[in-house]
């Protein structure tokens, strides 16, 4: 991989274009290949020679998975949060709407998927414009709701559980989105007819969703006004299109606008001697490692004895200790990828260590390895239960063992002595 800064200052700096179909959207250097379509067949041309009427070619869009359980309730109320939720910075969770029913309905949401209480806040200097009600009463579940909302980079995005919900659930999303937005409903459909929005993500998202739940085509449109770049959702009318809307609907493909970028970053190319790339899925279970950030549990516990033995600290609070996973040591799992990438053909593996042991297990090591008692220090904090939580995750190694010849070689309780060890230096350095 090659990385590139593509600044005015830059002697080399590489022209980039903007690519849109009614169906897709891209960016990309001039150079860059592009696959697109000539009398049936896939043709590779560079992003620089495709013009306006050209055709790409578009993959299919994922199936649904179906594989989560999230009630339609709880759907309907993401839906509402991401068109009209807001998180104060102390933390609060709040619904801000002009429809004093409307809000009456998230309360009485509320209510039934945690018993919280949900109060009305004033806001006097909006006048009669906005209405604002704060959900109150599990700080725990509302974080939680609130953090699957954005990506990691603060993007707005269709969470996740949603994305792989039964299609009820999806359904639901897609209402509490339209309702608390008050869009128009496209008539026959139960969602909105178009939607606006600047992040890419939740636009990608609901032009999935409009597809995978609803049976329907639906079209993107880039608009960019100061400098931002924002995305319409048109969704196409349901029923029989008729010769304009069958039209639309084989056009999605189509190249319907070209134009070059004033582009200010950073540009990442992947290159292989071969020209080819040798790629499969590794899915790598839970490893840790001395590295692990402090907001994980493994690192938490171990950055925390540590903290005590050293009289940095008088306690350590925790949540579920009673939750079950399968932890592994990371430079075993990054052994294991090199493995995957010297096979004669890609291919997709599980790696773990097929053992579990429960985080009541991993405090008693880590205090035991620096001779104190976990009892005195430990103290079990609500907050830090999680409102689903996932009492066993194992993975199933087996076909890396037999088809790699992995298997790991630090035990569970060498990582957790390892951690605390790396702990104990790094505090004790930072004196």
């Amino acid at each position: 991989m090659t990385a590139t800064w593509n600044g005015p200052e830059h002697a080399r700096r590489k022209p980039v274009r903007r690519i849109a179909t009614r169906g897709a959207l891209l960016q990309a250097t001039e150079d860059h290949v592009v696959f697109t379509t000539r009398a049936g067949e896939t043709v590779e041309r560079p992003a620089g020679d495709i013009a306006a009427g050209d055709t790409l070619a578009l993959i299919a869009l994922p199936e649904a998975t179906n594989a989560i359980a999230l009630s339609e309730e709880e759907a309907w109320l993401l839906g509402v949060l991401v068109a009209a939720g807001r998180r104060r910075a102390q933390g609060d969770l709040r619904v801000i709407h002009p429809d004093a029913r409307f809000l009456d309905r998230v309360a009485a949401c509320w209510r039934a998927l945690c018993a919280g209480q949900p109060t009305r806040i004033a806001r006097p200097n909006d006048g009669d414009k906005a209405l604002e009600i704060r959900l109150a009463g599990e700080d725990a579940f509302a974080r939680s709701l609130w953090e699957s909302l954005a990506t990691r980079g603060g993007t707005r995005c269709v969470p996740t559980r949603v994305l792989n919900a039964s299609r009820e659930a999806r359904l639901a999303f897609l209402r509490g989105l339209s309702e608390a937005e008050g869009r128009k409903l496209l008539p026959g459909s139960p969602a909105f007819e178009e939607y606006t929005t600047s992040s890419a993500t939740l636009a990608a998202g609901l032009y999935w969703l409009i597809g995978a739940t609803l049976g329907q085509s639906a079209s993107i449109d880039a608009h960019e006004h100061k400098g931002q770049l924002s995305y319409q959702i048109r969704q196409d009318a349901p029923g029989d299109p008729g010769e304009k809307g069958q039209h639309s609907r084989q056009s999605l493909d189509r190249v319907v606008a070209v134009c070059p970028l004033e582009y200010r970053g950073w540009l990442f190319d992947l290159a292989t001697t071969t020209g080819t790339f040798h790629a499969g899925v590794g899915k790598g279970w839970i490893h840790n490692s001395p590295r692990r950030g402090l907001e994980f549990v493994t690192r938490k516990i171990s950055h925390g004895v540590a903290r005590i033995k050293l009289g940095l600290s008088k306690e350590l609070r925790l949540g579920n200790l009673d939750a079950r996973r399968d932890w592994g040591y990371a430079g075993d799992y990054v052994r294991a990828m090199w493995l995957m990438l010297q096979q004669r053909r890609p291919d997709d593996y599980v790696v773990a260590t097929g053992r579990a042991h429960s985080v009541r297990e991993l405090v008693e090591l880590a205090f035991s390895h620096v001779g104190l008692d976990w009892q005195e220090f430990v103290r079990i904090d609500p907050a830090f239960v999680r409102p689903a939580e996932v009492n066993l995750l194992l993975g199933d190694a087996t076909k890396a063992r037999e088809e790699l010849g992995w298997q790991p070689t630090v035990s569970f309780e060498e990582l957790v002595t390892m951690m605390v060890d790396a702990d104990l230096r790094a505090l004790e350095h930072a004196r």
